[in-house]
């Protein structure tokens, strides 16, 4: 297994301000962004890849915290739901309301 690539200041910014603009890359873009950053293709895509789900997870985090902050009422128990072929378990953190903790299950 090949030891954690760790991004510096500068790498992170430049790939949030480019994932802000655009979230799927070509591979022109992946090539042209790699050789700006000294990264490999490879941890490009992967960096993309691990954004865009960290992007949906606040994104379904956002809505759930919205829509029991409104009904004013918590969860009594674990929540799951199947999107984009897998399923998704929603748990209530009281200690850390309005936000729910998310897992995805291995499939």
């Amino acid at each position: 297994r090949k030891p954690r690539i760790l991004f510096n200041h500068s790498q992170i910014f430049q790939l949030e301000l480019r994932f802000k603009h655009q979230r799927y890359l070509t591979a022109n873009d992946r090539r042209e962004l790699s050789d700006q950053l000294n990264l490999t293709q490879n941890q490009i895509k992967i960096w993309f890849q691990n954004r865009r789900y960290k992007s949906k997870r606040q994104e379904i985090n956002q809505s759930l915290a919205s829509y029991y902050q409104h009904n004013k009422q918590l969860p009594t128990s674990n929540i799951s739901y199947w999107n984009n072929d897998q399923w998704f378990y929603l748990t209530p953190t009281p200690n850390l309301y309005p936000l729910m903790m998310i897992t995805q299950t291995e499939t």
